[in-house]
């Protein structure tokens, strides 16, 4: 059916987008804003804040659990109906970009960041590429620019800002590297960091 995600979603792919989507589409939501001529209402105080113990947030103000809850919906309830203005896609599989696509406002932007693998293919209706407007973009390595980034993200975490180790689930040796691309297939970790 145009204009929703199709709710039967594989296993594999929902053990792999249980903690990723939640975060994306919650920290999307969070930037919305009503669009011109638009009352915007406040329909977050309706879904409960992130707690202790409910996995890596990083900023997001709501969680969307997709094993659980439609992602499409749960974004549109929280803001009013509308979608959100930006949905970052950070598990790149066509399951979770239609749902992104359909979870945008008009004229909003998917930002695809997660990496599909070269047999994926995405069907959308061309009629709603069209009609929704707005932007769909991938983002290769954050598009930052590591000179002039990479020092600025390291002030920021040294001042305190930006939790790193947050972002870090397990830290293996070289021996170890199989076994991690296993665990993030699976969506066990968020991200492994190899110590030398």
């Amino acid at each position: 059916m145009a204009g929703s995600a199709p709710r039967s979603t594989p296993a594999r792919w929902a053990a792999a987008t249980r903690s990723r989507s939640s975060a994306a589409a919650a920290s999307a939501t969070r930037r919305w804003s009503a669009p011109p001529g638009r009352r915007r209402q406040d329909h977050r105080r309706r879904h409960r804040r992130p707690e202790a113990g409910d996995g890596p947030h990083h900023g997001a103000t709501h969680t969307v659990n997709s094993r659980s809850t439609d992602p499409v919906e749960a974004v549109r309830e929280l803001t009013g109906g509308f979608g959100a203005d930006v949905v970052i896609d950070a598990v790149g599989r066509p399951e979770t970009y239609r749902q992104a696509f359909y979870a945008r406002d008009l004229a909003g932007t998917v930002v695809l960041v997660g990496v599909p693998t070269p047999e994926m293919t995405l069907e959308l209706p061309l009629l709603d590429v069209f009609g929704r407007g707005g932007a769909l973009k991938s983002s290769w390595y954050g598009d930052c620019l590591p000179s002039r980034d990479f020092p600025m993200l390291i002030d920021l975490h040294q001042q305190g800002r930006i939790d790193l180790g947050g972002f870090v689930t397990e830290t293996i040796g070289i021996d170890e590297v199989e076994r991690a691309f296993d665990r993030m297939h699976a969506g066990d970790v968020l991200r492994s960091v190899v110590v030398l």
